[in-house]
């Protein structure tokens, strides 16, 4: 069974707690939160997104496939990993009320080489990447939007880059529960584990030392 089939059969028997115009809305007060934009500018980008209802254990992305696709994630968690030696390496969670694709595939559109899964049951607007660059073409204030995400992800990516560089494991960590706070109980040890570069017995200390000390 295809992904297509999958999600298309989730929405039939999902009870979503939230219906378009409430995702739309999220959309919306997270872009303006971001940069100022006029109301036919965020007409036009309402316009583009559909509602898509993901079951977990989902891929949007697949390693090979070039991606024309970007969503905005209205509830639930993503992530996203490659395949070394057989091994799934973490390199990104996705938490709402952010955009969220391939980026390198998406610019480039060259195969992605990483693969991008849910991990809960999530709530998405999805949009293709033709209509982005029409709308980036035609308003200049979504194009702002546009580059004040780029230097948003840059500088989480940067900083990510920074700690597997320079800090200690127990940085690393610390770090992490304060860019995304709450996560730690949300995903899996290994896969924590792999996006910081540690071991599971280290992530398993780290934990414990931080319960004991709450």
């Amino acid at each position: 069974m295809t992904n297509t089939i999958i999600t298309t059969t989730f929405i039939l028997y999902m009870r979503p707690n939230q219906s378009y115009n409430e995702c739309i809305k999220q959309l919306n007060d997270a872009f303006g939160a971001l940069t100022p934009l006029t109301d036919k500018t965020l007409n036009e980008i309402n316009k583009i997104f559909e509602l898509k209802y993901i079951p977990k254990h989902t891929h949007l992305v697949k390693a090979g496939q070039v991606v024309n696709k970007i969503w905005f994630l209205n509830r639930g968690l993503l992530r996203s990993y490659f395949y070394k030696d057989d091994n799934e390496c973490t390199t990104w969670f996705m938490t709402e009320n952010f955009p969220f694709t391939n980026y390198r595939s998406f610019i480039t559109q060259q195969p992605s080489l990483d693969n991008i899964i849910t991990v809960e049951d999530s709530i998405v607007l999805e949009t293709t990447r033709q209509n982005v660059y029409e709308i980036y073409a035609k308003y200049s204030d979504a194009n702002t939007l546009g580059r004040i995400f780029a230097e948003l992800y840059f500088l989480r990516h940067d900083a990510h880059v920074y700690d597997l560089l320079f800090s200690s494991a127990e940085d690393r960590y610390i770090h992490f529960l304060e860019r995304m706070p709450g996560l730690d109980d949300r995903v899996k040890s290994k896969d924590l584990a792999s996006y910081l570069g540690m071991t599971k017995e280290t992530i398993s200390r780290l934990k414990s030392k931080r319960k004991i000390a709450s």
